[in-house]
Order: structure tokens, then C-alpha cells, then sequence
């Protein structure tokens, strides 16, 4: 009998968070309510403490707030992505605040997007609805009250929506997955730096700061 391998400690911190109902919470609807974006925006509104996005039967997700740590490495990608984008060419970056309707239904949030102007063709950029659109790049930081394959199964949702790059940030255990459709997620421990010369051609993000300096 091969003997079970001991959790670290960030898997034993998310087991007790997850026990305790900390973490995202899916609430079902009744059929007939229709949560419209307008509704969705006003309901953030009101609770501007807690992060809403709703999955593609309608249902809606309360995450918990991502924590200093994730959020400062989100910011960091957000930067990198303004200073690297074409303003000429119509693209734009976002931060956790920007949420997009996707093709199946999902309105979802992530950390840190870059949509190319190619793909903002016919957006009002002053509509405060939930654009319809599919980043061409995500980002998504790991918090502590999330799982691990909550967030893996978050970055194969954009995909299938049409994103065409994805980085899934895990500042606990110090690793990166580059998610790309039609492939498997690749995985790599504490990169130094990140770049991508098919879909973001001269842009290389430094990550030695975000990685814990005690391993």
C-alpha cells in the first residue's frame, strides 16, 4: 500500500477555508428571473465588497475578495499589458473589475485581459453594460480561499470561449500553467519572466518579484 503524500501547508490552509464555506459560492435562480447585465451591474453595485460573475445556466457565483497578494500580482500584469499594448490599434488591457459575456453565456472576471482592437470592432467603448466580447488574453491569479482546479477549470472555460492565451498564476505554490486552446496546459516552476511572441509579440513580463524568496 503506497502511503498518502502529506498536503502542504497552502493545501491544508484552502481545505480549512473550503470547510468553513469560504470560498466561491454558486447560487441557482428560479427560472423565472432573468438576471439581466443591468441587473448583474446593479447588484455589484450594492455590494461592491464581493466579486459576482454568473456561469452559463444563469446561476450566480459569489467569489470572495482575492486578498492583497493576488491582487497585487494582477496589478502587476495590468501594467505590463497597458505599457506593452497598441493604443493606435484600438487595443485595450483590464483588471479584475472588467467582466465580458462569452458566446455560451458566462459572464466572467479575470485578473488581468488584453482584447486586441481587431476584437473591440462595433463596441461601444462608453457602454457601461457587460461587453460581449472574448479576451485574446487572460490572466488568472490564484487566491488562498480558491482551489487549485477551480481555477484550472476557470482557465478551460476561456478557452472554449475563445481566448487564445492563458496564464494561470499560482503565487502559493509557486508555479504558472500556459493554457492554449487545442493543447495541454503547460506548467513551469517560479519563471523568471513571461513573453509570447504569437500572441503578444515583444511583451515580457518580469516575475521574480512575485515568487517567494524563502524557497
Amino acid at each position: 500500500m503506497i502511503a498518502a503524500q502529506p498536503r502542504s501547508k497552502v493545501e491544508e490552509v484552502t481545505a480549512l477555508l473550503a470547510s468553513l464555506g469560504i470560498g466561491p459560492l454558486t447560487l441557482r435562480l428560479p427560472a423565472d428571473w432573468e438576471l439581466s447585465n443591468e441587473k448583474l451591474l446593479e447588484l455589484c453595485s450594492l455590494n461592491q465588497t464581493v466579486p459576482f460573475e454568473v456561469d452559463e445556466t444563469g446561476a450566480l457565483i459569489l467569489n470572495m475578495p482575492s486578498g492583497p497578494t493576488s491582487e497585487w500580482i494582477g496589478v502587476r500584469f495590468v501594467v505590463a499589458l497597458d505599457t506593452w499594448m497598441d493604443e493606435g490599434a484600438g487595443d485595450l488591457a483590464f483588471g479584475a473589475g472588467g467582466m465580458f459575456e462569452l458566446p455560451d453565456g458566462n459572464r466572467r472576471a479575470p485578473d488581468a485581459a488584453w482584447i486586441s482592437g481587431d476584437r473591440l470592432t462595433g463596441i461601444n467603448l462608453f457602454d457601461g453594460d457587460v461587453w460581449r466580447v472574448s479576451p485574446d488574453f487572460v490572466v488568472e491569479v490564484r487566491s488562498l480561499s480558491d482551489s487549485i482546479d477551480r481555477a484550472q477549470a476557470k482557465m478551460e472555460l476561456w478557452l472554449r470561449n475563445g481566448v487564445r492565451l492563458g496564464w494561470l498564476v499560482d503565487p502559493f505554490d509557486q508555479r504558472l500553467w500556459v493554457y492554449r486552446p487545442g493543447a495541454e496546459a503547460v506548467m513551469l516552476e517560479r519563471p523568471p519572466k513571461m513573453s509570447d511572441d504569437e500572441v503578444l509579440p515583444g511583451l515580457v513580463v518580469d516575475l521574480s518579484r512575485i515568487w517567494r524568496s524563502d524557497t
